[in-house]
């Protein structure tokens, strides 16, 4: 299983999810109770889109290896992109809980909150343990912005811009602020900034 296990990473990180998945079933054909080969084969689903298989997976690979931290934030991901808020709350919550200084998990949960029109609190917990997190500031913004609060939102978007100036979301963001205090000139001026800065 270990030489089947190294082939299918070795096939992962050049690319080949098929060759890859094949390499991990094989491993669990002879090792039924794999965790890191579930969580792997997971992986593989979700990058497909296949949702409902991934969060299967990494549920089966959870079973055996409940504190495993990082398949509980695949997984918080996986049921976030499948509309399973509730349930992708509850798995970044066990991170967070276990690895309370982690910012990423707490900007996931900020995620996670947001979707189920929760308060934001998480975001601000990520940027006071790392404030150089320019995605989750942007994600606190608009946060605060589609609450109505647009003093605090205009001020993480504009402090994103400074940091990372090629940053279409927070124009857009901004933008939108800016329509809703009644500055469309502003607004228009941010919604050309950020479609110069289009891909």
């Amino acid at each position: 299983p270990e030489i089947l296990m190294a082939l299918g990473g070795i096939a992962l990180s050049a690319g080949n999810s098929d060759r890859a998945a094949e390499c991990f079933r094989e491993v669990l054909q002879v090792r039924p109770i794999s965790p890191t080969a579930q969580a792997n084969l997971g992986d593989i689903a979700t990058a497909r889109g296949q949702l409902s298989e991934a969060i299967e997976w990494y549920r089966r690979s959870l079973r055996s290896h409940h504190d495993r931290v990082e398949t509980h934030v695949n997984l918080g991901g996986a049921l976030l992109q499948a509309g399973r808020v509730e349930e992708a709350i509850e798995a970044y919550a066990f991170v967070v809980k276990r690895r309370p200084k982690w910012a990423v998990a707490r900007g996931n949960l900020g995620q996670a909150f947001l979707a189920a029109g929760e308060p934001i609190e998480q975001y601000g917990a990520a940027l006071e343990l790392d404030p150089s997190l320019t995605n989750i500031r942007q994600d606190l913004g608009a946060a605060c912005a589609r609450t109505g609060a647009f003093a605090p939102a205009r001020e993480a978007l504009e402090r994103v811009i400074r940091e990372a100036p090629s940053m279409v979301e927070a124009y857009a963001n901004l933008a939108l602020v800016s329509e809703a205090e009644g500055d469309r000139n502003q607004a228009r001026r941010l919604w050309t900034t950020a479609l110069s800065h289009w891909p």
